[in-house]
């Protein structure tokens, strides 16, 4: 039991989206302990250690650090700060690079590119470089952008007309890794600003999956969904074990959640102009009850040229490609959310239910309620 002056300081900027699951982790867990929780900014930290004060948990990397949290137990969940890599728990890296990088190149893109600060952190870069590796040995050339933002997170005018040059000098179409969703957010109206079509020209993925920032983009955008519930979760645990008298045993690495898809990744290339369309009025289209007959009409080419050039560029025809695109709409509804069955089947343009779980395990071969279970199976701790 601790005594009634004794607390746990949780050090987080909650105005940032990302540490906002974290927190709640960290909470969950406390609610199992004793502990009472005092939530401060980072670089609010008194000059003198508070008395009652037991541990820290958080991030502690915005502001100088007094020097008495040396002595004080902490666990982190950001790789940057005084508190060293075995008292850290953060996202897996690697994982997330190679995931987005899989994303991108699903999508037949060939040319990748990378935004982010001029001064990340080292996990950061980690996860820029898996993403580069499964890239090149793929066989595609990517190329970093440092974009250097103001304090307040916003981009310098001048600065916003550089990145415009550069995205009308890339051979398209093209994907891009945005560091954080900020990045995308940015990227996505320099596209319009260069007259880029986002996901036509140019795929974005941001990264932590701030349904805020992602949903308000135009179009909305694809990002990396950490699991910062678990990164709070398990750092809050660490920090018990410790007090408990444990060696720390860090770091500790959380898989991500995986892709969130959205508009601004939500294309399939096409090499022939008329499968292009069609594919294009298929993705616009998919939340209403398409037939291969409405396909064929919004395309230039007739039924029948149209499903020859079908099987030659996609391999199969016209409905198999609407039951994929249909597929695909509910995986990531289902990843997404913990809505019912039902509501996915109604969100995905389905007028029954039973006929969403029919044509979902004819085209992957697993009922919906198996491929949520699937995916919370694959993407935790």
């Amino acid at each position: 039991m601790t005594r009634s002056d004794e607390y746990v300081a949780v050090t987080l900027n909650v105005w940032e989206p990302w540490v906002r699951g974290a927190a709640e982790g960290i909470r969950q867990y406390a609610r199992q302990t004793d502990w009472r929780l005092d939530l401060v900014l980072p670089e609010g930290l008194p000059r003198s250690r508070p008395r009652g004060l037991m541990g820290i948990v958080g991030t502690l990397y915005t502001g100088p650090t007094p020097d008495w949290v040396a002595d004080v137990p902490a666990v982190s969940i950001y790789p940057a700060g005084p508190i060293p890599p075995e008292r850290v728990v953060f996202t897996n890296p690697i994982l997330g690079g190679e995931m987005v990088a899989h994303h991108l190149l699903e999508r037949e893109l060939h040319h990748l590119r990378v935004v982010l600060g001029p001064d990340e952190a080292q996990a950061r870069l980690d996860r820029v470089t898996a993403f580069e590796q499964v890239a090149h040995k793929a066989g595609c050339r990517v190329e970093r952008y440092a974009l250097p933002l103001s304090r307040d997170r916003l981009l310098p005018d001048h600065e916003r007309a550089r990145m415009v040059t550069w995205l009308k000098r890339q051979p398209r179409p093209f994907g891009v890794l945005a560091i954080d969703d900020n990045y995308g957010a940015i990227v996505i109206q320099a596209c319009m600003q260069a007259g880029l079509h986002v996901p036509e020209d140019v795929a974005v993925v941001g990264s932590n999956n701030d349904v805020s920032t992602c949903s308000f983009c135009q179009p909305t955008m694809s990002s990396l969904a950490l699991d910062q519930l678990r990164m709070g979760y398990e750092a809050a645990a660490m920090l018990d074990r410790i007090l408990q008298g444990e060696r720390p045993d860090g770091p500790k690495y959380i898989r991500p959640r995986g892709i969130v898809t959205r508009e601004s990744t939500n294309v399939q290339h096409a090499h022939d102009p008329a499968v292009a369309v069609a594919l294009r009025y298929i993705r616009d289209h998919i939340t209403e009850p398409l037939s291969p007959a409405d396909v064929v009409a919004a395309s230039p080419a007739s039924a029948r040229t149209l499903q020859r050039r079908f099987l030659k560029e996609r391999g199969h025809t016209i409905r198999v490609e609407l039951r994929q695109a249909r597929a695909r709409q509910v995986e990531q509804l289902l990843i997404a959310s913990d809505a019912p069955l039902a509501d996915i089947a109604a969100e995905a343009g389905y007028t029954h239910l039973s006929q969403m779980c029919r044509e979902f395990k004819a085209t992957t071969d697993m009922t919906p309620t198996a491929f949520r279970q699937r995916w919370i199976n694959t993407y935790k701790t």
